[in-house]
């Protein structure tokens, strides 16, 4: 849900933008550009594909003895992995429409 409305809010944001920054090199430049609703969409659903799969795999498949209290944690520390990353990558995007504004 998080990770959804930053979404939101970053279309909001760069609602101007008919593509935005979807892959970066290491120096900073952008490799890829995508559709804004793409960009914005694609992390709010890969996370929500990947959780719902850890969720599923957890309650199907029975965890190794010993190892019984650590789903519940996993799922949080992968989620929280998630909008850190999205995070992230909207700071960077952000970065990069100021600066074609300027």
């Amino acid at each position: 849900m998080l990770l959804v409305e930053s979404s939101r809010r970053a279309n909001q944001r760069f609602y101007d933008a008919k593509q935005l920054p979807m892959q970066w090199s290491f120096d900073g430049t952008v490799n890829a550009l995508a559709p804004r609703r793409f960009v914005l969409g694609f992390m709010p659903a890969l996370a929500t594909s990947v959780l719902v799969a850890m969720v599923v795999l957890a309650w199907v498949v029975p965890p190794r003895s010993g190892q019984e209290g650590d789903v519940i944690p996993a799922v949080f520390f992968m989620a929280a992995i998630f909008v850190g990353i999205h995070t992230w990558h909207l700071r960077m995007i952000d970065r990069w429409f100021n600066a074609l504004k300027k």
